[in-house]
């Protein structure tokens, strides 16, 4: 047999073993993109990134996803916080939390869900969701983040947008009590790292399943948070780990040096 057939047939088998893995892992994460199935499962072949991205793509494993049209962001009042964050350097957790609410259909019915994230780790820290845009179930996020850190936060920055949400009494004393200096944004740009989020939940996970009333939604989105959490490699995180792994090796020490920050000015980082 010639050298050339048997590179062929040897490329044919790696191909076709990228192929599995990867239907392996849209199991768990049907739009995971074919550059983190990559990083996650499939870097161990013999095969480079990019040739295992023209694999993936040629074989129907392209991501796209529906345009959101609903608006979720109602500004009552012309008060609101200024922003603390643009231009800011961060080196560890609890600096910068960001939150944002988006919306999920469900047969014909807008539910919203509230998300929390850690911007240094990207770690969903608090989440909930509800059948409307009332600032409780914004609070019920907000407590779950700080039973999950259940440490000192006093100095973090909670950064919105101007939803009326965020301008709620209650909302706001809970901030006050663990001294978190609230932060507002005037454009959605300014917001990016949570927007990015709300997306990667509802396209890359819940649309996905078989999702048929409120209580359903609640489990598919704990199990679309563990996901994201402990197994979704993010691309600008050291070593591209899950945010969980992040945390994790950071709190070991693993890294030769600590991680340096900047918040974005006027990119959107993807």
């Amino acid at each position: 047999m010639s050298q050339k057939i048997i590179r062929s047939q040897r490329s044919a088998m790696i191909s076709e073993t990228a192929i599995e893995l990867a239907n392996e892992i849209r199991k768990d994460h049907p739009e995971m993109g074919c550059r983190k199935m990559y990083w996650k499962n499939l870097s161990h072949l013999p095969i480079g990134r990019d040739e295992c991205e023209k694999v993936l793509i040629s074989s129907g494993f392209r991501v796209q996803f529906p345009k959101n049209y609903k608006r979720t962001t109602y500004s009552i009042s012309k008060f609101y916080h200024p922003n603390l964050i643009e231009g800011l350097e961060i080196n560890g957790i609890n600096q910068v939390w960001q939150t944002d609410i988006t919306y999920f259909e469900v047969k014909d019915r807008f539910y919203y869900l509230t998300f929390i994230e850690d911007v240094y780790s990207r770690r969903i820290v608090g989440w909930a969701v509800d059948y409307s845009l009332w600032a409780e179930a914004n609070m019920r996020a907000l407590r779950k983040a700080f039973k999950l850190r259940g440490q000192q936060l006093n100095g973090l920055i909670h950064h919105s947008d101007r939803g009326s949400q965020y301008i709620d009494q209650g909302y706001n004393e809970l901030l006050k009590r663990k001294e978190i200096r609230p932060s507002m944004c005037q454009y959605a740009w300014e917001n990016s790292y949570c927007e990015r989020l709300n997306g990667i939940i509802k396209n890359e996970y819940l649309r996905h399943w078989n999702v048929s009333n409120l209580d359903q939604l609640k489990r598919s989105l704990e199990r679309a948070v563990y996901l994201y959490n402990n197994e979704r490699p993010h691309g600008k995180l050291l070593q591209r780990h899950s945010p969980v792994e992040f945390e994790q090796r950071l709190e070991a020490g693993l890294f030769e040096e600590r991680p340096l920050m900047r918040i974005y000015k006027h990119e959107v980082e993807s």
